[in-house]
């Protein structure tokens, strides 16, 4: 499975101006995309150590939907 951290942002707005900073730094991101109604719009960043970072939007992160 996928292993990473994941920060949810207030609007699809703050999403994509988040990724365009990341990616205007040189970070290796993927697109922001909309998976679906659970988990919203999302994109993926690898950090300076390689670690994976989720910034989503519109993602229900509250207490009751964790595993």
């Amino acid at each position: 499975g996928l292993r990473h951290l994941g920060f949810e942002v207030d609007s699809r707005a703050d999403l994509d101006a988040l990724h365009a900073r990341a990616a205007s730094a040189g970070l290796d991101t993927t697109e922001p995309e909309y998976v679906n109604e659970v988990v919203g719009h999302i994109f993926l960043v690898k950090d300076p150590d390689d670690r994976i970072v989720e910034f989503s939007a519109g993602q229900d992160v509250s207490p009751r939907n964790w595993d």
